[in-house]
């Protein structure tokens, strides 16, 4: 049986894991304002980090917004690494760590 052309992905479409996911999104950056605080807060909520207070990382807002451009496909990422990196150490995010992230990709 063979599939209609037109339900079948181009190469340029998947993703290198090749499980159909796009290799590239373009994405519009969210601008510093309600819906960048919510995300940044939803983020927050997310995180289980041992010394992680809640809203800890919302007082880095702004600076996350300036360092991502508002991406969320770059604030993300970034956020899992810096977790990553703070668990079973600092059990926190500081914006050094948060900055040393952002900075080395």
């Amino acid at each position: 049986m063979s599939v209609p052309s037109d339900t079948v992905q181009p190469a340029s479409a998947v993703g290198e894991s090749g499980r159909g996911l796009p290799a590239h999104v373009a994405a519009q950056p969210l601008g510093y304002g309600p819906e960048w605080l919510r995300l940044v807060a939803a983020a927050d909520e997310q995180l289980l980090l041992l010394d992680q207070a809640p809203q800890d990382l919302s007082q880095f807002s702004r600076q996350l917004h300036e360092s991502t451009g508002g991406l969320v496909g770059v604030l993300g990422p970034a956020l899992r690494r810096a977790a990553a990196d703070a668990t079973g150490t600092t059990e926190k995010l500081t914006w050094q760590a948060l900055e040393h992230v952002l900075t080395s990709t």
